[in-house]
């Protein structure tokens, strides 16, 4: 499988004007004035399946979903792997289908009440193995964090399952072996008419994309 990046994001019907931001990340890190960065951003996108299953914990029995995808550099060079483990957390009575969090506007100088916690609706542990293509490193990167959840019905009859993962960087294998950081990654999911995301057949093939930034520092770097 082969895709750039527009090309994934035109699949899923997101819109392509992101594309043309992504390189100035790569000037967004914090370092002393005059001194060269020891922090790094690296940016890739994923474009694979997503599938339901079920995994028995003593006598309960809870539905998880796993992402199986190639992993991008954002020229389209394929350059590993992306694998992810994600169990949904959705109190009874939760809608999808709607934002879990009160609407917020204005003033922005200002506190004028509290912020309420909002609830994230799952958690992922996550696995992004890079082959060293395009002058990245060769290693693996590991992120664990919770996510947020959102369906959002189209007027065709489909809908789009939209998620957005907060992670910490738990570890790395090869050159990012000790690399402490943040990671978050922004995933799409066309769901046909007539599925239901919240209870689709196991093991059914749902192709879905994902874009992923990662901000870290290297072992050797870190006091």
């Amino acid at each position: 499988m082969s895709k750039t990046l527009i090309e994934a994001i035109e699949g899923v019907g997101l819109s392509k004007d992101i594309v043309h931001n992504l390189a100035v990340y790569q000037n967004a890190v914090s370092h002393p004035l005059g001194e060269p960065a020891e922090e790094e951003v690296a940016l890739c996108y994923t474009v694979g399946t997503l599938v339901f299953t079920e995994f028995k914990d003593g006598k309960k029995t809870e539905r998880y979903g796993l992402l199986d995808m190639d992993l991008f550099n954002l020229d389209g060079a394929w350059n590993g792997h992306y694998l992810t483990i994600w169990q949904p957390q959705l109190p009874p009575g939760d809608d999808l289908t709607k934002v879990p969090v009160p609407k917020y506007t204005e003033p922005w100088d200002k506190v004028v009440k509290p912020i309420p916690p909002a609830h994230l609706r799952a958690d992922s542990n996550a696995s992004y193995e890079f082959r060293g293509n395009g002058g990245t490193g060769t290693g693996t990167i590991y992120a664990t964090g919770p996510a947020n959840l959102l369906l959002t019905k189209l007027n065709t009859g489909g809908s789009v399952f939209q998620v957005s993962v907060a992670s910490y960087i738990t570890g790395g294998t090869g050159d990012y072996e000790g690399v402490r950081g943040t990671n978050t990654a922004l995933g799409t999911s066309y769901v046909p008419a007539g599925v239901d995301i919240n209870t689709a057949p196991l093991g059914l093939p749902i192709p879905g994309a994902t874009i992923s930034t990662f901000r870290f520092i290297r072992k050797k770097y870190q006091g």
